[in-house]
């Protein structure tokens, strides 16, 4: 959320959601007032990191928790604390509605099919706001494939 009163090293974060013939999604970016400081690049970073190590368990047989598992794992072995994520899930499924089972949480079960679209979007809270990088993801018969094309790097505004 941005603030009214915009002030130098301020970060910007924005979830929109999105319409496409029926179908619903959300996706979100960050920025900061004039550029980011080391300190919000190397978070901002290490929440790529943690993507993209879900992204690599994104495939399908295995299960939305075993990408949740995979996702919190990343996050300790790099000093992060994902509990300050208050949902308790990292992503979700996208179809009619903007958010959608399976939930990539600890709790879900649900193994991954061929064609099946979800999102992975892990995330913190720090002092200075929230550190979340989203992206569709489509589960194929082999890799995942990134359905969403817009730079991830964290912005200037």
């Amino acid at each position: 959320m941005c603030n009214a009163n915009y002030e130098s090293g301020d970060l910007c974060w924005i979830d929109f959601s999105l319409g496409w013939n029926g179908y619903r999604t959300d996706y979100c970016r960050a920025s900061v007032v004039g550029g980011p400081s080391r300190k919000q690049s190397d978070l901002w970073n290490k929440v790529n990191e943690i993507l993209l190590a879900g992204f690599g368990a994104a495939m399908a047989g295995n299960t939305a928790a075993a990408i949740a598992r995979v996702e919190i794992d990343t996050a300790m072995a790099l000093g992060l604390d994902m509990d300050t994520w208050l949902a308790r899930r990292y992503g979700h499924g996208s179809g009619i509605r903007t958010t959608e089972p399976p939930s990539v949480s600890l709790t879900d079960e649900t193994r991954l099919v061929p064609g099946m679209v979800i999102h992975l979007e892990p995330g913190v809270i720090s002092d200075d706001g929230i550190y979340v990088r989203e992206e569709m993801i489509l589960v194929t018969d082999s890799e995942p494939e990134w359905l969403s094309k817009s730079p991830w790097k964290l912005g200037s505004l």
